[in-house]
């Protein structure tokens, strides 16, 4: 067992590191760093500043004086014995211009973000506004330009104001309307330890992931062209200088301003400004979702599905990197769960080639069909050689234990998430699926549980990432109208004490699904739908609806799907109302949205998952989401929005944050759904390392290592614990078996 007999010390050391990150700013000047990267280039590499790792510490030199219109650099420090890092002086600016590469066969990639510090690095000012300004711009102009003007019809589009991004993220776009086209912007960021000035070419480099992959190409050259016409409203943030405001955010109540100023025919317009803040801390694991229409590799005539392109893939977005496919192109694979330790995914995989298909076209029963378990490595790489099958069971919308040694699969008799039918056959009552109870079964055996006391009528189940609670929407429960929770037992596979979280108006339209737990398991994230399956799709098939409409035929704007939050202890409902779009539930309940394009983005909002553990003192929640992603259009996306934690676990008032679009996921199908948060599998002593949630012994040494941590010491943050009293640092709490840092204003 762990102890905090270091408490007392390790409070010291966080002195001492914040006294540290008050130091002068360190100014950085074009003229100390390399080029911007041209369209395709690489990014050189560079040294960057930071602690020394003796134990003589990096000392910083005095900041210079800065005059008006003169930037005086201050004296760079000296390097403490025997260190291996140079003190912080610079941060290193993107290499030489490459050669665009042609994105049909080798797609466009994102440069991988810097792992975030466990302490801020100190102040830093990045100058980007002199004569070798990476837009060109003379002095004068950028003298212009700096300065600003009317604003005109500027408008910001995104990021939206009030939004908590994680750190160790691909760089966002930053977007707005207004005006004709601009040919330079001023960036400007400024927070309490970090401020960059920047004179850019509009451009969406690095920020968008365009995929070589040639069968997904089918879609790519509308949103290529969209992109295309559109490109000079967005300016993708450079991901060094996004980099280095992450490494040195203070966390909540470090608000970033960012501002935009263009140049337009000459004249200067705004700057027009958002508010956003960065967690001190990345998202553990992957991101899983699904990906539709379109056809997937290997798929011919002789399968009907991609004769039809109605293709599925499940896709993966590792940490800081871009999507990759998970599941076997050459099947239609997608109704996925994960589980929580990120080991195995149960998907429902459709009839495909060599499979035998009963009458198509008349609606007959599909002859075979497949529950598809996959084993993942700690990598995140699927191991296709272990997969399993579980042939006329139902693999769709399932839970999984959070080791995935065993998966529950839900009641096929009722149709949640579209899963029994293809749309399009016998007016779309072609049945894929088996009209069976649920029943749970062994990932790798496929054999069956019985005598676990699961009520058969289970839908859209979520086992809680300990594994001690079962939530689901139960079918007998007034036609599908309420949740319920059980306990569980994992060990032994029972789940007792029924009791009712919450039910809708029985004679109502509006229903609960989807739901999931809160890593401290203090409440359900769900959604509250009109839509007969729980998808809003209104008879198109889970997950592709992709376009927006406003007119009473518009299935969602009948269907309209919520996020809300259901607190555990006292069953009371929020609506998660800032991530949905509103600054409150008032100005939901009247209708008024910060969102930029209005109504039209308002209640598409669908299949929400929580990551499993907190990070950078948030929970992180994802979900789909069909609305206008700034001056790109209309496109079904996957979103995250940080979700305060609530120290005394209860969740009566909204905790959300205005939502973040997911970098790294391929932009290319516009028809992005069932987002997965789970961990990677974990990895074994003497592997490499970020934090403890990395390794199986559940600590991360100095060294960057996975490693048994000595007796009778603390855990540090995202380290094991059993308890609070094993956590190093007073502040942390242990939430869902890893010290967790709470940040409260």
């Amino acid at each position: 067992m762990r102890r905090n007999k270091f408490a007392v010390m390790s409070c010291v050391l966080c002195s001492m590191l914040l006294a540290c990150s008050a130091r002068a700013p360190v100014y950085v000047q074009t003229s100390d760093v390399p080029g911007p990267v041209g369209a395709g280039g690489t990014a050189s590499p560079a040294n960057s500043g930071g602690p020394d790792t003796t134990s003589n510490p990096v000392r910083t030199g005095t900041a210079g004086t800065t005059a008006v219109g003169t930037m005086t650099t201050g004296t760079t420090g000296t390097t403490g014995t025997a260190g291996t890092t140079a003190g912080a002086v610079a941060v290193p600016m993107p290499g030489a211009a490459g050669v665009t590469g042609a994105v049909v066969s080798g797609g466009s990639a994102s440069p991988s973000p810097a792992p975030v510090p466990m302490t801020p690095l100190p102040p830093i000012v990045i100058d980007q506004t002199d004569s070798k300004n990476p837009a060109g711009l003379s002095p004068a102009e950028v003298t212009k330009l700096v300065a600003g003007g009317p604003p005109a019809a500027m408008k910001m589009l995104y990021p939206y104001d009030g939004t908590v991004f994680p750190g160790g993220t691909i760089a966002p776009l930053v977007m707005w309307t207004g005006n004709s086209t601009p040919d330079a912007v001023y960036l400007h960021m400024k927070s309490q330890a970090f401020e960059y000035k920047g004179v850019l070419a509009p451009s969406t480099e690095g920020a968008l992931f365009f995929p070589g992959d040639r069968s997904l190409q089918g879609d790519v050259n509308g949103i290529i062209s969209a992109v295309g016409q559109e490109a000079k409203k967005q300016l993708a943030v450079p991901q060094t200088v996004w980099d280095a405001a992450t490494q040195r955010s203070q966390g909540k109540g470090d608000v970033f301003l960012l501002e935009v100023t263009e140049r337009v025919n000459g004249q200067i317009h705004g700057p027009v400004a958002t508010h956003i803040t960065i967690a001190r801390g990345a998202v553990q694991g992957s991101i899983y979702y699904n990906i539709c229409q379109a056809a997937t590799v290997g798929q011919d005539n002789a399968d009907p599905l991609g004769a039809l392109g109605i293709g599925s893939r499940v896709m993966r977005i590792p940490p800081g990197g871009n999507a990759e496919t998970v599941s076997n192109p050459a099947h239609c694979v997608g109704c996925h769960s994960v589980s929580a330790n990120g080991s195995r995914m149960v998907a429902q995989r459709a009839p495909s080639a060599g499979d035998t298909v009963v009458g198509i076209l008349d609606g007959s029963i599909y002859s075979r069909v497949y529950a598809l378990s996959l084993p993942f490595g700690s990598d995140g790489k699927p191991d296709t050689m272990a997969e399993t099958h579980v042939e006329t069971k139902l693999g769709a919308y399932g839970a999984l234990y959070p080791d995935g040694s065993k998966y529950l699969a839900p009641s096929g008799k009722f149709d949640a998430g579209h899963l029994g039918y293809i749309p399009g056959f016998n007016n779309g009552n072609a049945m894929l699926l088996p009209a069976s109870d649920a029943e749970l079964f062994d990932t790798m055996t496929g054999m069956a549980v019985s005598g676990t006391g699961i009520p058969t009528g289970v839908v859209m189940p979520n086992f809680s990432p300990d594994g001690r609670r079962l939530v689901f929407n139960d079918a007998t429960m007034a036609n599908a109208h309420g949740l319920a929770l059980m306990d569980y037992d994992t060990r032994n596979h029972k789940a007792t004490n029924y009791r009712m979280l919450l039910q809708d108006d029985p004679s109502g339209n509006v229903r609960p699904g989807w739901p999931f737990f809160l890593p401290d398991n203090g409440a359900i994230v769900f959604v509250q739908t009109a839509s007969a399956d729980f998808t809003s799709q209104g008879g198109n098939g889970s997950g592709l609806e992709t376009q927006i409409a406003v007119s009473s035929s518009d299935p969602v704007a009948k269907n309209p799907s919520d996020l809300y939050i259901a607190d555990i202890a006292t069953g009371k409902l929020t609506m998660l109302a800032k991530a949905m779009g509103f600054n409150t539930p008032a100005d939901a309940a009247a209708g008024k949205t910060y969102l930029p394009f209005g109504e039209a983005d308002l209640h598409r909002s669908f299949y929400p998952t929580v990551s499993p553990v907190a990070s950078g003192g948030y929970f992180w929640v994802f979900f789909d989401s069909l609305r206008t992603f700034g001056s790109l259009g209309s496109l079904r996306l996957v979103w995250g929005a940080a979700i305060d934690i609530h120290p005394d676990g209860s969740y009566t008032t909204d905790p959300s944050h205005p939502p973040f679009f997911l970098t790294g996921q391929e932009f290319v199908t516009g028809s992005h759904h069932r987002t997965f948060a789970a961990l990677n599998q974990c990895k074994a002593d003497g592997d490499k390392c970020s934090t403890g949630i990395d390794c199986c012994a559940g600590a991360c040494n100095d060294f960057g290592t996975c490693a048994v941590p000595p007796p009778n010491t603390c855990a540090k943050v995202q380290e094991r614990c059993a308890s609070v009293a094993d956590c190093c640092d007073a502040a942390n709490y242990c939430i869902n078996g890893f010290c967790s840092l709470v940040e409260l204003l």
